[in-house]
C-alpha cells in the first residue's frame, strides 16, 4: 500500500547568516587600528572613553564601564579532564533608580559586543530564558528546539534588562543554566542538550522602583539569594541630587544634544561630545580580536598577590572570629576578572596591576552591596543568603525560643522582646514579620505568636 506521508525537502542555493559571532569579524580588516589601541599606554581607558560617550559619568558609572570592557573581552573557562573545572564568564548585576542609565549600557553592550542578545524582563518565560520544544508542521517529528536568551547568547553576553520583572520560574531557569553552563530538554521525543555558556549581564530596580535610604540594600534586593550569589560584580546606581553633579550631567547631556542637532544639520563639528573616540566597527573588531587571539597566564608570582588580596577581604573586618566577610568563590572572581583585565590590555601575561583593577572591582561592589548597616562591616551573608549575619542571628533566635516557648501558649510580644534582648526591638518585628509571611509562625491574637509547628 502507498503512504500518502512524505518527508519535506527544502531545496536551497545559498543562505546568509543573519547574526554571526566573535570568529565572524574580519579582523584583518580592523588589524592596524587593533594595534594602535593595544599598543597605547592604557588601552583600557580607551575603550572606556568610547562606551556610551553619550552618558555622563561619575566615580561609579566609570568603574562600572570598566567592568563592562573586561565582560565584553571575558576569558576562558579552565576544561580539563583530568582537573577540576572553572568557568570563564563572569556575570554582573546593575541595580539602580530609573533614569540612572542602566538600558542605556545593556543597549550599549548589545550594540558592541559581538555575540550579545538584549531582551528585557517583562513577561520573560522559563522557556524564553533557557529553551523549549515547540509545536512546528515542518518536519518529520511535528517539533522543534526553540532556543531561549541564554543559548542564544552562548560564548557571548546575554544582555538581560528589569531582572526584577522576570518571574519565579524563568529566575530558576537561569540560576540552573548559568550553574551548569548548558540547558537540558527533554519533551516530545526530544532529549537535547544546548549549550549557554553566557556571560550574563542584568539590570533592574530595586523592590520598590526605588532605592530608600532608610532601609537596608538586602531588604530591597527582590532576587533569590541562590541566583544573587552568582553575580561577580554588583553596583547600585542611585538618583540622588547632588547640585555639582547635577551640573555635570546637564552640561554633558545639553552639549551632546546640540552637537547631534548641528551633525544631522550637515553642519561640521570638530570635538562632538558624544562621538566615539573608537568608531563602533573597530570597537567589536578589538573585542572580537582580544577573545580570539589572547589566552592570558597568571604567573606564580602573580597568583600570590591575587591570594594576599583574598586575604584582605576575609580579614576586613579584624580578628572577629564570627566575621567571615567573603568566600573563596570571590578570589575566583578576582582571578577571572584579572584574566580578563590582561585580555582587554592584549597582554598574554597577568600583572599585578590586573590584579589590583579585579580587586578594586569586587572590593567597590562588595562595599556598595554586601555590607551590614548595624555593624559598618563586609558580610558575604547579604550576598549569599540575602540578609546580614546579624539578621541571620537573630532569625535562628526567634525560631529556637518559639519553638521550645510556645508548645503550649502563644507568647506575648513583650515576652519575646524580654527573653531575646540581644537583638533590637525592629529586628525582632522583622523576622517576626518574616516568619508570618511563610507561615512559620501563627498570631492568634494581637501581638501574641506561637510557632506553626506547635500547632
Amino acid at each position: 500500500e502507498t503512504s500518502t506521508m512524505f518527508d519535506y525537502q527544502l531545496n536551497a542555493d545559498a543562505f546568509n547568516v543573519r547574526e554571526g559571532g566573535y570568529s565572524d569579524i574580519d579582523i584583518s580588516e580592523y588589524r592596524e587600528e587593533i594595534e594602535d589601541i593595544a599598543d597605547s599606554p592604557d588601552p583600557i581607558s580607551r575603550l572606556i572613553g568610547s562606551l556610551a560617550p553619550h552618558i555622563s559619568r561619575d566615580d561609579t558609572l566609570r568603574a562600572i564601564m570598566e567592568a563592562l570592557i573586561l565582560q565584553m573581552v571575558g576569558t576562558n573557562s579552565k576544561d580539563v579532564d583530568s582537573a577540576a573545572s572553572y568557568r570563564g564568564d563572569w556575570h554582573m548585576l546593575l541595580l539602580g533608580d530609573p533614569g540612572t542609565a542602566k538600558s542605556e549600557l545593556l543597549e550599549e553592550v548589545e550594540e558592541l559586543a559581538p555575540q550579545a542578545k538584549f531582551k528585557s524582563g517583562k513577561g520573560v518565560s522559563k522557556a524564553g530564558m533557557a529553551a523549549a520544544a515547540v509545536p512546528d508542521d515542518f518536519g518529520p517529528s511535528k517539533w522543534s528546539l526553540k532556543a531561549g536568551l541564554l543559548v542564544l547568547a552562548n560564548n557571548g553576553i546575554a544582555c538581560l534588562d528589569e531582572i526584577d520583572k522576570v518571574d519565579d520560574n524563568a529566575l530558576d531557569a537561569a540560576h540552573t543554566a548559568l550553574e551548569n553552563q548548558r540547558v537540558s530538554i527533554t519533551k516530545a521525543g526530544i532529549d537535547a542538550d544546548l549549550p549557554s555558556r553566557t556571560s550574563l549581564l542584568a539590570a533592574g530596580n530595586p523592590k520598590n522602583g526605588r532605592f530608600d535610604q532608610y532601609a537596608s540594600i538586602p531588604e530591597q534586593i527582590d532576587l533569590p539569594p541562590s541566583l544573587l550569589s552568582r553575580f561577580d560584580l554588583i553596583f547600585l546606581l542611585r538618583d540622588t541630587p547632588n547640585e555639582s553633579r547635577d551640573s555635570e550631567i546637564a552640561d554633558h547631556v545639553t552639549d551632546a544634544w546640540s552637537d547631534a542637532g548641528r551633525l544631522a544639520a550637515g553642519e561640521e563639528v570638530s570635538d562632538a561630545t558624544a562621538a566615539r573616540d573608537i568608531p563602533a566597527e573597530t570597537f567589536t573588531a578589538y573585542i572580537a580580536a582580544a577573545r580570539n587571539e589572547i589566552t592570558p597566564v597568571i604567573p606564580d608570582d602573580v597568583m600570590d598577590v591575587a591570594e594576599e588580596r583574598f586575604v584582605d577581604l576575609r580579614t576586613a573586618n579584624g580578628d572577629d572570629p564570627d566575621s567571615v566577610p567573603v568566600t573563596p568563590r570571590k578570589l575566583e572572581a578576582i582571578l577571572r576578572l584579572a584574566e580578563s583585565s590582561a585580555r582587554a590590555r592584549f597582554s598574554e601575561t597577568v600583572t599585578e596591576e590586573d590584579i589590583g583593577r579585579a580587586y578594586r572591582l569586587v572590593r567597590r561592589s562588595m562595599q556598595q552591596v554586601g555590607v551590614d548597616p548595624e555593624s559598618g562591616e563586609l558580610d558575604s551573608d547579604i550576598l549569599t543568603t540575602g540578609s546580614s549575619r546579624q539578621q541571620n542571628e537573630c532569625k535562628s533566635a526567634v525560631e529556637s525560643y518559639l519553638k521550645q516557648a510556645s508548645a503550649e501558649t502563644s507568647i506575648p510580644l513583650n515576652d519575646i522582646y524580654a527573653d531575646i534582648g540581644e537583638f533590637s526591638v525592629e529586628e525582632i518585628l522583622t523576622v517576626l514579620d518574616e516568619f508570618k509571611e511563610s507561615g512559620d509562625v501563627f498570631e492568634p491574637q494581637s501581638d501574641e505568636y506561637r510557632w506553626s509547628g506547635n500547632l
